[in-house]
Formats: structure tokens, C-alpha cells, sequence
């Protein structure tokens, strides 16, 4: 038997989009069945190209997308395959060059679609950094004082 899954994603796009956005919103169906044990793989097989083929379809820019952000009933996964979804993510997926904080899966999606591709974020990382050696300061300074 086939549920489908409710996904909302919010694209964070680098560049305004052609109407002036820089988010676009999708609502997608993820089709899940009993025979689902994984939900990477589950999005990896659903979401991800759904995502891309929306973008080209609606003229936003897959190498100026920034962020995926989504929201999903992950009870409907768990209801009909017995698995828990979402282990150890928080269903937002990151992009774009010059950022180190990057992880493996997102790496691959970046090469895989495309993905933040034209969009260089080196000064997101700094600015991160930068946040994370005045909070440690910070922390310091009140530990000496």
C-alpha cells in the first residue's frame, strides 16, 4: 500500500527570482510505502528531483538555490513502514561555494542537481566563524573577569 506524505519546502534562492523573490514555496507529495526503510534514500529517490524539475519548470535558478527548508507529517512515514524518519537532520539542506560547513549529503546533492552551484557563500562562513570567536571571547572574558 501507497500513503502519500505531505512536504512543504521553502527555496532560499542567492539572486532574487524572475518575479523579484528570493523564496519560492512547493508543496510536494512523497509517495510511501511499506517496502521504505530509509528515509534518505526516500527523499533522495522523491524530493530532491522533484525539487529541480519545479525550479526549471518555474524559471528559478537550481544554481542560486541557498537553502532547502521543509516541513512533512514524518508520522505518515513511521505509520506505514514502522521506521522513525528523520534521524539526526532537521530537514534543511544547505548550498553554495566557498562554505566548509557543508556536509557529505549536501555536497552530493550540490553536484548531483546543481544545487548553489553559482553562488559563492565564502561570507556566510566567516560570518559564522567570526560569531563563534566573539561567543568564545565572550565567554572568556567573563570567566577571567
Amino acid at each position: 500500500m501507497t500513503t502519500i506524505m505531505k512536504m512543504n519546502c521553502i527555496l532560499t534562492f542567492g539572486e532574487a527570482t524572475a518575479n523579484g523573490d528570493i523564496q519560492g514555496v512547493l508543496n510536494i507529495d512523497i509517495l510511501v510505502s511499506e517496502k521504505d526503510h530509509c528515509w534518505r534514500e526516500l527523499l533522495d529517490a522523491q524530493l530532491f528531483s522533484e525539487i529541480a524539475a519545479n525550479c526549471a519548470s518555474t524559471g528559478w535558478d537550481v544554481r542560486q538555490l541557498v537553502k532547502i527548508s521543509t516541513c512533512a507529517d514524518w508520522d505518515t512515514f513511521e505509520r506505514c513502514t514502522g521506521e522513525i524518519g528523520l534521524i539526526d537532520h532537521d530537514g534543511k539542506w544547505y548550498f553554495g561555494r566557498g562554505r566548509y560547513d557543508l556536509d557529505e549529503w549536501e555536497n552530493v546533492l550540490m553536484r548531483q542537481y546543481g544545487f548553489g552551484e553559482d553562488v559563492n557563500v565564502s561570507c556566510v562562513q566567516e560570518e559564522e566563524e567570526l560569531k563563534v570567536f566573539m561567543a568564545r571571547m565572550l565567554k572568556y572574558f567573563r570567566s577571567v573577569a
